[in-house]
């Protein structure tokens, strides 16, 4: 090897060895309902802890969500969030939609039901 190549390779760090694994792995602690610590299961309940957009829905948001559909209608979700503080137009929507419109929808009539079972028979499934 000449002379220069050996003095820089005498200047080299050594090469860095991997660590040695332990015989066992460790097992990631425990927590509420058997989720490893860190998980999302095991955050604090406490409505201060956690980010206001990440809230549950409480009885009484939902009840406002309820009479703000009533009076902005239901295309309207950007008036409805402004009256809902830390809730966005598409959580407002997304809530009411999968959640709350089928309790909120008024039942057909049987002549509804019977004009629905005659156009389906005859139009099909488009």
């Amino acid at each position: 090897m000449p002379q220069e190549l050996q003095h820089r390779a005498e200047d080299a760090p050594p090469a860095e060895q991997p660590a040695e694994q332990p015989a066992e792995q460790a097992v990631p602690v425990q927590g509420v309902e058997g989720h490893p610590e860190g998980h999302p299961a095991n955050l604090q309940e406490d409505a201060a802890a956690v980010p206001a957009g990440q809230q549950g829905w409480t009885d009484a948001q939902h009840a406002r969500l309820l009479a703000l559909v009533e009076q902005h209608g239901r295309h309207n979700w950007r008036a409805v969030a402004e009256q809902l503080p830390g809730r966005s137009p598409r959580q407002c929507r997304e809530r009411y939609m999968t959640h709350m419109a089928l309790a909120v929808q008024d039942n057909w009539s049987l002549e509804e039901e019977v004009r629905v079972a005659a156009l389906h028979s005859q139009l099909g499934n488009r």
